[in-house]
């Protein structure tokens, strides 16, 4: 385990760090902020002038001039400090009663002096502040948008957007609230000393024993518990991911009667996050109650002293008053410091985790050519995911990905793609279909051989260049939660209505969606709840549509409607010229049309060819393909890859495809 060394060395290095990142957020609002300072300075002498004023007035009315019951005047320590000499000397001009009325009206008016300036500097922290938080939210948001495939995977999405919220959000209340209650505490400190100084020494001192105490006893405090911070956060991630989850898999959860078993799942994360937090409360609750009899034990000192010197005739009762008020004004916002520390340690672990994900590496970007993809070559191509133990062996238990002995997905797949020439890739459940989708994306990198794109390699190229030669309709299509014109113009905003309805016709959706009140309008739910799988595939297949990309991609995007749609919307794909298209199914009927037809297994090419050359091999394919057709489903069934929790939701007769959405 780390020492105590160890640790502080490593807080150090945290706050370091993180006072530099502050630094760079701050950057842009630097002039808010040093306005803002200046407003706490001038505030901080107009509050304390206050009190000090109130003293003078007091000596005058109680006729201190003269001294306490006889003593030497010289031997008396009044309110007044030599460089306010001249306005004593004006209060004493004063009757005694007139000299306290002057006295009081100044106080007032500094002390709404020091009330505007602080409303000032408050207004001018918040917005610097909400800035900030906005900038951060702007930067993670399109930071996200350019991560890597992996890097994403390799987080929770609850977790992300804790992230996102949560810890931008503490990081916003640190910069708003607690970074000036700190400057607020340094500068009352400072200011309460130089004044307290300049009438008595051996008073000031004493008046401020006990603040070495109190700030040794929040760092100590801050050291203790910011781990506890830390874990509060990630039990919050977690609660916060389980939610998401079960919002997103709620018909799921419904159809399989399983909710005892997320009501149970939900349980433990919130008692380990409530758990987490009551420790957290009880190390606070034990720093305020220390902190608060040190503090009242301050101020009681402060008062007994004072009473005994007023008493001994040492100093006058307007010193006593300054001296009393000003410790009163300054020991407690000293004693806050303990929780701008305590928020300090939230605000570091918030940093850390919002930059975890700001300085993770985003996509490379590559070159971008001007023209349209026409020609993609893959040669010899060999892929592996990189996966942890854990997820390797789910994945051999599961059979989601079915690898060699060398651990690759792919190995050795050659497959040429052009405008006008449709291929269709089969083969059983984790053959690595899906995972070539996934390179051709660059949403992962290969290991070995060769992708070109017009003899230009993929790795090359601009990842959102290649993407928009690539339209894909995936096994698990996703839709927003608006319009069904604002789902499909994703692909191309500037879309006119007739270029809708054309997509939608070739995609045998339009009469679905004429058939709403609403018609295009009409508003889905989230991810698309609201519409059955096959509408959701089918709006799909309209939106890759809408792109006009050079090369079509649909990776198992028709597996939720029947043969006869299937057969009809491939039919109405364009021909000739106009796009290539990369057909990956499990339905050997979609395939039967194919210019090639390429079947894997266990990411190898074991034959390829047309429908009727691999009729004639009488091999897997032909195999498959009698299974298919003389009704021996049952296989077919078993074979067909794990569908997303949507198409199991709607694995039946296609009786309410035509409805309007649910």
């Amino acid at each position: 385990m780390p020492t105590d060394a160890e640790l502080g060395n490593g807080h150090g290095r945290a706050l370091a760090r993180n006072g530099r990142r502050l630094a760079r957020l701050l950057r842009p609002v630097a002039r808010p902020y040093v306005a803002a300072a200046l407003a706490l300075a001038f505030a901080t002498l107009a509050t304390y002038a206050a009190p000090l004023v109130v003293g003078m007035g007091m000596d005058v009315a109680v006729g201190a001039s003269a001294g306490l019951d006889g003593a030497d005047t010289n031997a008396v320590r009044s309110a007044t400090p030599p460089w306010l000499a001249p306005l004593g000397a004006r209060l004493a001009a004063f009757e005694p009663r007139t000299a306290i009325w002057v006295a009081a009206a100044l106080a007032l008016a500094l002390t709404l002096v020091g009330g505007v300036l602080q409303y000032l500097r408050g207004r001018l922290v918040a917005e610097s502040a909400e800035s900030v938080a906005a900038r951060l939210r702007d930067d993670l948001h399109a930071h996200l948008l350019r991560l890597p495939h992996d890097t994403l995977d390799g987080h929770e999405h609850g977790d992300v957007v804790q992230r996102c919220t949560s810890d931008v959000e503490t990081t916003r209340a640190f910069v708003a609230t607690q970074a000036p209650e700190v400057a607020r505490a340094a500068t009352m400190l400072a200011v309460a000393f130089a004044l307290l100084a300049s009438l008595d020494v051996r008073y000031a001192l004493l008046s401020m024993a006990s603040y070495p105490l109190i700030i040794g006893l929040a760092i100590v405090f801050f050291r203790g518990v910011r781990t506890l911070f830390q874990a509060v956060d990630e039990a919050e991630g977690r609660l916060t991911g389980v939610i998401q989850e079960n919002l997103s898999g709620a018909q799921v959860v419904r159809a399989f009667a399983a909710s005892g078993a997320e009501v149970e799942k939900f349980e433990g994360a919130n008692s380990d996050f409530r758990d987490r937090t009551v420790r957290w409360v009880d190390k606070l609750g034990a720093y305020w109650s220390t902190s608060d009899l040190i503090c009242l034990g301050q101020v009681l000192a402060v008062l007994g002293y004072g009473a005994f010197a007023v008493r001994a005739g040492e100093m006058t009762v307007g010193l006593f008053f300054t001296f009393v008020t000003t410790t009163s004004l300054t020991v407690f916002p000293v004693r806050q410091i303990g929780r701008v520390l305590t928020e300090l340690g939230r605000a570091t672990v918030a940093l850390d985790r919002v930059f975890e994900l700001l300085d993770a590496d985003e996509e490379v970007e590559g070159l971008v050519p001007v023209e349209r993809a026409r020609r993609i070559e893959v040669r010899g191509l060999r892929f592996a995911y990189q996966r942890t133990g854990d997820e390797a062996a789910d994945a051999a238990t599961d059979g989601s990905a079915r690898t060699d002995s060398k651990g690759l997905v792919l190995d050795g797949l050659d497959l040429v793609l052009e405008p006008g020439r449709r291929v269709a890739l089969v083969g059983p459940p984790g053959s690595g279909k899906s995972s070539l989708i996934e390179v051709l994306l660059r949403n992962r990198p290969y290991a070995g051989g060769s992708v070109q794109v017009d003899g230009r390699e993929l790795a090359g190229l601009d990842p959102a260049w290649i993407r928009s030669q690539l339209a894909l309709v995936s096994q698990r299509p996703f839709l927003f939660s608006s319009s069904l014109a604002e789902n499909l113009r994703v692909a191309a905003p500037g879309a006119t209505h007739a270029d809708l309805e054309r997509v939608c016709e070739i995609a045998s959706i339009h009469s679905t969606v004429a058939a709403y009140p609403k018609g295009y309008e009409t508003v889905i739910g989230e991810r698309g709840v609201d519409l059955s799988g096959g509408q959701r595939q089918r709006l799909s297949i309209a939106r890759a549509l809408l792109e006009d990309a050079p090369f079509l991609l649909l990776d198992d995007a028709l597996s939720a409607v029947d043969t006869s749609t299937e057969r009809a919307i491939l039919d109405r794909l364009p021909k000739g010229e106009e796009r290539g298209v990369l057909l990956v199914t499990h339905r050997l009927s979609g395939a039967a049309d194919a210019d090639e037809i390429v079947v894997l297994d266990r990411g190898r090419v074991v034959e390829r060819g047309t429908h009727a050359e691999l009729l004639a091999c009488a091999g897997t394919y032909a195999e498959l393909w009698g299974e298919q057709s003389s009704g021996g489903s049952a296989r077919l069934v078993d074979d067909v890859a794990p569908r997303s929790e949507a198409h199991a939701a709607h694995d039946r007769p296609q009786l309410g495809d035509e409805e309007a959405p649910r």
